[in-house]
């Protein structure tokens, strides 16, 4: 029931069909609901979307987990057709060594307990590192400062001209007072006593363009350096779900869905 699911949902109640929308949590809204920093879009407004599909008779399924608590099966026989829209919830991993101390921070999941949980009860970094440049990555830097780290970095292993995040996000977070280091890519979380004590980084140059355009970032040999910090936030993008869709029989490869052209 996130931003996709509801406009399709009442773009169908509006041509006349029966909709069924079933939603995982206990509130519908998705990434709206759940994804964006209360000060940049309140739960209110996320929910008051959903009413709307709801006063336009969209019946919601809250709390239902499709694929555990009820099978994909029964839905495709129960319904005339059935549209995924499950979203990318998940960050993908780092890949590096250190990544599983308990400091090391989905910055999707971050988020969420920023607008589920009382403020003063979430545990914050005095430094934090978010890795990552996207809005996501901006969200959960002005959040941890918000919620009063007093050092918050952005570490992003491109320049400023190849960041994702919109130009207004980035002159929003610096004046939050977060500090970008741009051209730098982290190589290991550090933890001392299974906590994390620092973020061991290396610098980064920009080579010849990659497939998607963009120029590809090269390690500098011999670069290498510490960033003190006690909590990683990761936002490296967004990944989807897809043990779920087994019973369909879909290959999945690097978190897309892999098409036969035949």
């Amino acid at each position: 029931s996130g931003p996709a699911g509801l406009a399709c949902a009442i773009t169908l109640r509006q041509l006349g069909h029966e909709v069924t929308c079933y939603e995982a949590k206990r509130q519908p809204g998705g990434l709206d609901t759940f994804g964006i920093v209360s000060f940049r879009e309140p739960v209110a407004i996320a929910l008051a979307e959903a009413r709307f599909a709801e006063q336009a008779g969209v019946k919601f399924i809250l709390g239902t987990r499709v694929g555990q608590d009820v099978k994909l099966e029964q839905l495709l026989t129960d319904f005339d057709a059935v549209l995924l829209s499950a979203g990318l919830g998940r960050v993908p991993q780092l890949g590096i060594e250190g990544e599983g101390l308990p400091e090391v921070l989905d910055a999707l999941e971050f988020i969420e307990r920023t607008k589920t949980e009382s403020l003063d009860q979430i545990a914050i970094g005095r430094r934090v590192a978010v890795i990552g440049a996207g809005n996501t990555a901006i969200d959960a830097a002005t959040a941890s400062k918000r919620l009063g780290a007093e050092e918050v970095s952005i570490v992003y292993r491109r320049s400023l001209a190849e960041m994702p995040a919109y130009a207004f996000e980035y002159d929003f977070a610096k004046m939050d007072g977060v500090i970008f280091r741009w051209l730098t890519a982290p190589v290991r979380v550090l933890g001392e006593q299974g906590h994390v004590s620092g973020l061991e980084c290396v610098r980064m140059k920009l080579g010849a363009p990659g497939p998607d355009g963009r120029a590809k970032p090269e390690a500098i040999a011999g670069s290498t350096f510490t960033l003190p910090v006690d909590m990683v936030i990761k936002a490296v993008g967004q990944e989807g779900r897809f043990e779920w869709l087994a019973p369909l029989g879909l290959a999945v490869k690097a978190g897309r869905f892999v098409v036969d052209p035949q």
